[in-house]
């Protein structure tokens, strides 16, 4: 469970929310070349590269991914930096 510390003074009625809100927010930012300041910097870098990517292009890739990674979270392929150890 989530160390709810940082958020005393939020009523416990409205967690839910907020937490749907930001979970949403992370997925949505993924699909989305303006949603990440990851995606704006690869947008940048194939743009100077002679590349540039349109949003709807960005949208085509992004979208499944975003979807792949909502119905098969991080824990399905492995911890990331943890299996380095």
């Amino acid at each position: 469970m989530m160390n709810l510390a940082f958020a005393p003074s939020i009523a416990p009625s409205v967690l839910p929310l907020f937490f749907a809100m930001c979970y949403g927010a992370t997925l949505g930012s993924n699909a989305t070349l303006l949603g990440a300041g990851s995606n704006i910097i690869a947008g940048g870098i194939a743009a100077r590269a002679g590349r540039p990517i349109s949003f709807l292009t960005f949208l085509r890739y992004g979208v499944p991914v975003t979807l792949v990674r909502r119905w098969f979270p991080r824990s399905t392929f492995g911890s990331g930096f943890s299996d380095l150890a």
